[in-house]
């Protein structure tokens, strides 16, 4: 048998060691490699040593050093007994199966189905400049920049496709407030819908278009009046994009303004106020119930709730009607009802949009002692030529019981379309005109804004 040198045999097992290792450690990188991102394990890690030794656990070919293979044996009796063993690769030391794989971490509970995969996330900023000059004596003037809004919402899915989200919180006119926050849940595949939380009343066309997707600056002067607005409350309803539309629901009647419940003392030497006792919020000691209702039918696929047709569709129309009945929880004869009727047109990017309102008040000690309070209209109309710039106009006028008056808006404008509604410059101009006790006060206004939502 053909002896090794001492620095063959040295070698020899310096090469054996760092195969040993090789396969001692593999196991225990691929595991800690095969973890997925949520800390969970994944499939066991494989036999590595499959890949460098052979099945007895000897080296094979590749990994033998070159120049280094044994000579075949011979019959030697006479080897002395001291002689070291020529297969070093046999000693327990070199078996990889004799390394323990390491037992896997308990897999954790899957998380719920809510979260940013789930989760989109929309904004909408308006940057405008305004300028008004005022009836009097001497005529007031008025100009500013401002963010009338600036938006960001939250909607989404959680748990299960029946139970949707909304959170929208403005930032504009320089302070901070809660729009929307809202749970929808999905009982009967979209109609029949309960939803819960703080939005906006189901009551008029205009008020429930989103303030993104107007044909001018601003809603009509009939918008406010009539109390559109957002208040907190439950309703059921069906999905606004079904043919037939409807929904009832109650709310608190205290809207989504917050209001002090409380008192204030004056520095006489300042005028400066300062809150003794109460506090901000919008959710009342007692509610004064309001039910609001609406119903309504769109023509197959046409969207109602959106102004200007920069996308030249065909044929649509869509009309509804609602009904607002305000109680008074404090007899202090403040109850009232309201309803309106509206309507929505657009074709080949002609659109027109319009509504009548009328509401009464109470007038005695009882819920039914309504007398009439007032009447509104609003109509507009525009024309997007090639889908990029729209020329409109719009007449609305507020008439009121007694010597109130009336009020009437004559408005012309013209939208400017990037993106559609999502990215447009729309400018406004007209005339405001107060009718009251036989005197007549017009003011003259202007606004022009662009409008960035994703």
């Amino acid at each position: 048998m053909q002896r090794r040198t001492p620095n063959d045999r040295h070698l020899f097992y310096l090469v054996a060691l760092a195969i040993t290792a090789i396969l001692m450690l593999t196991p225990l990188s691929a595991y800690a490699e095969s973890g997925d991102d949520n800390g969970e394990s994944g499939e066991e890690p494989s036999d590595s040593g499959a890949s460098t030794t052979d099945e007895g656990g000897e080296p094979t070919s590749e990994e033998a050093p070159a120049g280094e293979q044994p000579a075949p044996p011979q019959v030697s009796p006479a080897a002395p007994a001291s002689e070291p063993a020529s297969e070093p690769a046999s000693e327990p030391a070199t078996e990889p199966a004799s390394a323990p794989a390491p037992a896997p971490p308990p897999a954790k509970p899957e998380p719920a189905a809510v979260g940013y995969k789930k989760l989109a996330i929309n904004g909408r900023v308006q940057a405008r400049f305004s300028y008004e000059n005022s009836d009097g004596a001497p005529r007031e003037n008025e100009a500013q920049f401002s963010i009338p809004r600036a938006r960001i919402k939250l909607k989404g899915h959680a748990f299960d496709q029946r139970v949707a989200f909304v959170l929208e919180v403005d930032f504009g006119k320089g302070s901070v407030s809660l729009k929307d926050a809202v749970v929808d849940f999905n009982i009967i595949d979209r109609m029949l819908m309960v939803q819960v939380g703080q939005f906006k009343r189901p009551f008029s066309r205009q008020q429930l278009t989103s303030s993104g997707k107007l044909q001018f600056v601003e809603r009509a002067i009939t918008d406010k009046h009539f109390k559109g607005g957002r208040d907190l409350g439950v309703m059921l309803h069906s999905h606004r994009k079904l043919p037939f539309e409807y929904a009832v629901g109650v709310f608190n009647g205290s809207g989504d303004k917050a209001q002090l419940d409380g008192e204030v003392s004056l520095d006489p030497s300042t005028g400066k106020g300062e809150i003794t006792s109460g506090k901000f919020s919008n959710v009342p000691k007692l509610i004064s119930p309001m039910i609001v209702a609406r119903f309504g039918w769109h023509s197959n696929g046409f969207n109602g709730y959106t102004e200007s047709d920069y996308k030249g569709s065909d044929f649509g129309i869509g009309i509804g009607g609602g009904v607002m009945l305000e109680f008074d929880a404090d007899d202090d004869a403040d109850s009232a009802i309201r309803a309106g009727i509206d309507y929505a047109l657009a074709v080949r990017g002609l659109s027109s949009t319009g509504g009548v309102y009328v509401a009464t008040a109470q007038n005695g000690k009882g819920f039914g002692d309504q007398d009439f309070d007032s009447v509104g209209f609003h109509v507009q109309a525009g024309y997007v030529i090639k889908g990029k710039v729209e020329p409109a106009v719009r007449y609305a006028r507020l008439m009121r019981a007694g010597s109130d008056g009336a009020s009437q808006e004559i408005l012309a404008g013209v939208n400017v379309f990037f993106h559609g509604h999502n990215l447009k410059w729309s400018t406004d101009f007209g005339v405001l005109t107060e009718e009251a006790h036989g005197d007549d006060s017009v003011d003259f206004r202007t606004r022009s804004q662009v409008e960035l939502a994703f």
